[in-house]
C-alpha cells in the first residue's frame, strides 16, 4: 500500500513536471519570435529615421550659403541689378524637427537668418543664436576663420557692417577701387541691397544711386564639394574687360545654335528661350536666365550646356535674348553702363552636411569656404520635436511599447540604436514587451501550476488517505484478531461454566445444599453468554444498516430505573453499590426501549469492569441537560485518560493499562452504546468525574 501511494505521487509529478515543461518551452520560444519581432520592427524604424534624416542632410546641403541671411540676391533671375528676395529660411523652419537656422561668422558672431537687418532680433533668432553661442559648440565656431580673423564680439551688434569711403562719398562695393573700406559678411549681398533698396524708398538719392552703381555684384558661385578632412580655400578671379568689336546678329546666332542640340535635349518638345549677359572681355556667359523650361532642373540642364558659350572680346558687355526652336534672330542689347562694373565668378567649397551632437543640442552643420574666408552654417535640431517624431515612427509600424532613451540606460528587454546618425539615442522596449507576447502562456502556466499543485495535494491526500487506510486496516486486523480472541474468551467461559454445572447436575455431584447456588451460576453465565451474542449481533445490524430502532414515546426515568434494578442484583453480587436513578419528575423522550436496555446494561458493565477504586460504587442519574433528555453514569475508578476519551468509543478500542490487562472485554460495548445514541440522534461523551472517576454522558435528541 505504501509502495502504490509513492507510486502515485511521483506519477502525478512526472506527469505534471512534463505538462509544466512543455509549456515552458513554448513560451520561450514565443517570447524569442517576439524579441526577433522587435528587434526587425526596431531596426526598420531605425532605417526609416536614416533614410529621412538622410533625405534632410541632403536637401540642407542643396541650399546655396547666401540663403543663410535674411535677404540673398537669387543668381538666376536677370535683372539690371542686384534682384532682392527674402530667404527661404527666414520664417519659422517648416520641418518641425528644425528649430532654427545660423551662421557663425569669422569674427564669431552667430547671426540667423530669422532676423531682419535693421529691426529687433526675434524671439526665434535670440534662442537659435544663445543656443549656438554657448560652451558646447566652441569647437564648432571655431571652423569659421578669415586670413586675420577679429576677436569674436560677444554679442551680434548688427547683421551687416559696411563702411563706404572716398572723399565725394559715393558708395562703393566689393571690387571698389583702392582707398574704399569694406567690411562685409560673405553672404551679405542680399541685406546690403535690401538695406539700400529700402533706404531709397523713404528718400535717400544717394542709396538708390548706389544700387544703380552697383550693378550685379552678387558673385557668379562655381560650387565645389570637399570634404572634412582636406579643406581647401577657394578663389576668386575678377573678369577683365577689354575693348573690341560687337558681334553681329548672325554670329551671335550661329554660336547659341551650336548648343541647339544640347537646349533642346534639356526641354525636349519645349521652346526655351534664354536671356544671356555677355562679358566685354571673351564674351562668356555673366548670367544666365530660362524660360520655357519646366522644372528646376530642365533649367539647371540649360544654364550648364550654356556655360562654355564663348564669343571671344566683344568690347561691352551685351545682353542676348534668344529662342531655341523658333528660327529667330537673337536680340542683342548694350547693358546698361552700370553693367560695366561685372560680376566676379567665385569659386565656393562647401563641406558635407553633418550631424553633430553636444550635450543635448544637435546640430546638422557645414564649413562654408570662399577665398580664405570660412564661416559655418547649419541648422538647429528641436530634441524634443525628434524624439517624438521616432516615437511617432514607432507607433505607425507597430513596432511595440517602445520608448527612447540614452544609450546605456534603464532596463530594456530589447534595446537598438534608434539612429546611426543621432549618436546616443536608443530604441528601449520595456520588459513587460515580452511578458504581452507570452500572456497567455502566462496564464496557462499559472493555471497550470495551480492545476498541478491541486493533482498533488489531491495525490498527496490520497497517497495519505492509502497508508492512513493500510494503517487502519492493520490496526483493524489487529484489533479483530484481539476482538475474535477476547470474544472466544468470553464465549468460552460462560460455556465452559454451563457445561461443567451441567455435568455436574447430571452426575449427582451437586449436594442439596450447593444446588440453588448451581443454579444461580448456570442463570448467571447464560445471562453473560445472551449479553454477549446479543452485543454482537446489533453491532453486525448496525454495520450492515439492518438494524431498525422501534421507536415510542415514554418516561426515560422509569425505563431506566427498571433496567438498573434487573441488573442490581448481579451488580451487588460483584461487590458494587449500584446507586440512582433518583425519583423525580418523568423525563419524556422519544427512544427504543431495547436500545436503551442495551445502552444502560454496558454502561453499567463497563462500569463494572473498569471502575474498581476507593469506593466501588456507581452512581445513574436521569434528567434533561440543555434541554436534551441525558443519561449519565459515573463510577469511583481511575478513569480514562484525555487523550483516550475519544478511542475508547471506537469498535475494538481498549485502554491499555496494567491493571486492567486480563480483565474480560471485547471492546464493542461502549462504541455500541455511541452507535446506538447517534441512531437516535444523540451522542456520547466520555469526561472525567469531579473529584476523581470516569463519567459517561449520554443524550437523546
Amino acid at each position: 500500500m505504501i509502495a502504490l501511494a509513492v507510486g502515485l505521487v511521483a506519477s502525478t509529478l512526472l506527469l505534471g513536471g512534463g505538462w509544466l515543461a512543455a509549456t515552458w518551452r513554448e513560451r520561450a520560444s514565443v517570447m524569442e519570435r517576439e524579441r526577433e519581432r522587435l528587434t526587425r520592427a526596431a531596426a526598420v524604424v531605425q532605417g526609416a529615421v536614416d533614410e529621412s534624416l538622410g533625405e534632410l542632410r541632403e536637401r540642407e546641403a542643396e541650399r546655396a550659403f547666401s540663403v543663410y541671411s535674411h535677404f540673398y540676391s537669387p543668381p538666376d533671375v536677370l535683372a539690371i541689378t542686384d534682384p532682392v528676395a527674402v530667404s527661404p529660411l527666414a520664417g519659422e523652419p517648416r520641418d518641425p524637427r528644425v528649430e532654427g537656422y545660423f551662421q557663425v561668422d569669422p569674427d564669431g558672431v552667430v547671426r540667423t537668418p530669422h532676423d531682419t537687418p535693421g529691426a529687433p532680433p526675434s524671439e526665434l533668432g535670440l534662442r537659435v543664436s544663445a543656443r549656438v553661442s554657448g560652451p558646447g559648440l566652441a569647437t564648432v565656431r571655431a571652423r569659421a576663420r578669415s586670413p586675420e580673423t577679429p576677436p569674436p564680439r560677444t554679442t551680434p551688434d548688427a547683421l551687416l557692417r559696411l563702411t563706404f569711403g572716398g572723399a565725394d562719398g559715393s558708395g562703393s562695393a566689393p571690387g571698389s577701387a583702392p582707398g574704399s573700406v569694406s567690411t562685409v559678411a560673405q553672404n551679405s549681398w542680399g541685406n546690403l541691397q535690401a538695406q539700400d533698396i529700402y533706404a531709397a524708398q523713404a528718400g535717400d538719392e544717394e542709396a538708390g544711386a548706389r544700387v544703380l552703381a552697383r550693378g550685379r555684384q552678387a558673385p557668379i558661385e562655381n560650387r565645389r564639394n570637399v570634404g572634412w578632412d582636406a579643406p581647401q580655400a577657394s578663389s576668386s578671379a575678377r573678369l577683365q574687360v577689354q575693348a573690341s568689336g560687337r558681334p553681329t546678329r548672325g554670329a551671335v546666332r550661329a554660336a547659341l545654335e551650336r548648343y541647339g542640340d544640347a537646349v533642346r535635349g534639356c526641354a525636349p518638345e519645349r521652346e526655351v528661350e534664354v536671356r544671356v549677359r555677355l562679358a566685354a572681355s571673351d564674351g562668356r556667359p555673366l548670367g544666365i536666365s530660362v524660360e520655357g523650361a519646366e522644372t528646376l532642373e530642365a533649367r539647371a540642364c540649360v544654364t550648364q550646356a550654356l556655360r562654355t558659350l564663348a564669343l571671344g572680346p566683344i568690347g561691352t558687355s551685351l545682353v542676348v535674348d534668344y529662342r531655341f526652336g523658333a528660327g529667330v534672330v537673337p536680340t542683342i542689347s548694350d547693358a546698361p553702363a552700370a553693367d560695366n562694373r561685372l560680376q566676379t565668378e567665385t569659386e565656393v567649397a562647401y563641406t558635407p552636411m553633418t550631424f553633430l551632437r553636444t550635450g543635448d543640442t544637435w546640430i546638422l552643420h557645414r564649413v562654408v569656404t570662399r577665398g580664405e574666408t570660412s564661416v559655418v552654417q547649419g541648422l538647429l535640431l528641436d530634441r524634443a520635436a525628434v524624439e517624438a517624431w521616432i516615437t511617432d515612427l514607432v507607433t505607425r509600424r507597430d513596432a511595440g511599447p517602445a520608448r527612447l532613451i540614452e544609450a546605456g540606460e534603464g532596463r530594456c528587454s530589447v534595446r537598438r540604436p534608434a539612429s546611426e546618425v543621432l549618436q546616443g539615442l536608443e530604441l528601449c522596449f520595456a520588459e513587460g514587451a515580452l511578458r504581452g507576447a507570452s500572456l497567455r502562456h502566462d496564464a496557462e502556466l499559472r493555471w497550470q501550476i495551480a492545476a498541478l499543485a491541486a493533482l498533488l495535494m489531491v495525490a498527496l491526500l490520497a497517497a495519505a488517505l492509502i497508508v492512513r487506510a493500510a494503517r487502519r486496516a492493520e490496526a483493524l486486523s489487529r484489533q479483530k484478531s484481539a476482538f475474535v480472541s477476547a470474544v472466544s474468551h468470553e464465549l468460552r467461559t460462560p460455556l465452559t461454566t454451563l457445561r461443567m454445572h451441567a455435568e455436574m447436575l447430571a452426575e449427582g455431584m451437586v449436594s442439596e445444599e450447593r444446588r440453588p447456588r448451581v443454579h444461580r451460576e448456570l442463570v448467571t453465565e447464560s445471562v453473560r453468554l445472551a449479553r454477549l451474542v446479543d452485543n454482537v449481533l446489533s453491532l453486525a445490524k448496525l454495520e450492515e444498516g439492518q438494524r431498525r430502532l422501534a421507536l415510542e414515546d415514554g418516561d426515560l426515568r422509569a425505563h431506566v430505573r427498571q433496567v438498573v434494578e434487573g441488573l442490581r442484583a448481579r451488580v451487588e453480587a460483584r461487590g458494587f453499590t449500584l446507586e440512582g436513578p433518583e425519583d423525580g419528575e418523568r423525563v419524556d423522550a422519544s427512544f427504543d426501549p431495547q436500545a436503551i436496555e442495551q445502552v444502560v446494561t454496558n454502561l453499567i458493565e463497563n462500569a463494572v469492569k473498569y471502575g474498581r477504586g476507593a469506593e466501588d460504587a456507581i452512581e445513574v442519574w436521569v434528567g434533561r441537560r440543555d434541554g436534551r433528555p441525558t443519561l449519565i453514569v459515573r463510577d469511583r475508578g481511575p478513569g480514562v485518560p484525555a487523550k483516550e476519551r475519544a478511542r475508547v468509543l471506537e469498535r475494538f478500542h481498549r485502554v491499555e493499562r496494567a491493571d486492567t490487562a486480563h480483565t474480560p472485554g471485547t471492546g464493542i460495548g461502549l462504541s455500541l452504546v455511541a452507535d446506538l445514541l447517534e441512531a437516535h440522534g444523540g451522542q456520547v461523551e466520555v469526561r472525567e468525574r469531579a473529584g476523581g472517576g470516569c463519567e459517561v454522558v449520554a443524550q437523546l435528541s
